[in-house]
């Protein structure tokens, strides 16, 4: 009854129904209604939305990769051939000159989604699909930073820095927007998840989102959707960021916590 009633109003009020990585739906409700549904013995958890930020992690001293066949590279004997990887953000320059699809294969067979870009669709065998309605830097930045092609001849400030390239420049690319600007909404991320990792076939989620909260991991919507992606076999990589409570977001000291906390 209190759903039907919600569904009743005016308005879409059904947001989306979970098929994969949660057994559930999300709707705009009262917080009359959310207490209502509280109370029905099929309802586990009602938890609200949260408003995500978007940050950026830096990997390649981490992975040792300077040139091919150095570091994970090379221990991989791989520069991600084959994989799909999903970057969930902002937005995508499409026509970037790290998404040029020199030297690359086909995408996999199992590859089933999408391309929908503003304007002439832009996809080719490194950017295989996804949507975005407009480009944007960090969306741009950090699909380059996971997966951008092999680019000769860059300059950094005006001066020669040689060639540079994502840490897998060989993988395919799927791009997902779900963030206006620098603010997500934790719904949108979770949607997307169950559309990449069980409809369009992506073998890597990728995301740097996240916030300053602590909570249980049911609470967690990246964790619920990362957890349920992973169970199916895909790989998650989200943020890991350390911030003080009560300090400067880059000053780090005695008692940090990382988010999010999720071990998976």
């Amino acid at each position: 009854m209190v759903l039907r009633e919600a569904l009743s109003h005016v308005g879409p009020r059904l947001v989306f129904s979970f098929q994969h990585v949660v057994s559930g739906f999300a709707a705009r409700l009262t917080d009359r209604e959310v207490a209502e549904l509280s109370k029905l013995p099929w309802c586990v958890e009602a938890v609200p939305d949260a408003t995500l930020r978007l940050t950026t992690t830096y990997t390649p001293q981490l992975l040792g990769v300077s040139a091919p066949g150095t570091g994970a590279w090379s221990v991989a004997g791989s520069m991600g051939e084959g994989v799909i990887v999903g970057i969930l953000d902002n937005g995508i320059d499409p026509r970037h000159v790290s998404f040029l699809d020199d030297g690359m294969q086909p995408p996999p067979a199992k590859w089933r989604g999408g391309c929908h870009f503003a304007g002439e669709a832009p996809c080719n065998k490194k950017l295989i699909g996804g949507r975005s309605r407009a480009p944007q830097e960090h969306g741009t930045h950090t699909s380059g930073t996971a997966v951008g092609a092999f680019v000769r001849d860059v300059q950094l400030l005006g001066a020669p820095a040689g060639a540079a390239s994502g840490m897998a420049p060989r993988a395919h690319l799927a791009f997902y927007e779900v963030c206006l600007a620098d603010t997500c909404s934790a719904t949108e991320v979770l949607s997307v998840t169950e559309k990449g990792a069980f409809q369009d076939g992506v073998d890597v989620i990728s995301m740097s989102i996240g916030d300053n909260t602590q909570k249980p991991f049911y609470k967690d919507l990246i964790a619920v959707g990362s957890f349920s992606a992973v169970l199916s076999g895909v790989f998650v990589s989200t943020r890991r960021e350390r911030r003080p409570a009560r300090a400067h977001r880059h000053q780090l000291r005695p008692g940090c916590s990382p988010s999010p906390p999720a071990p998976w």
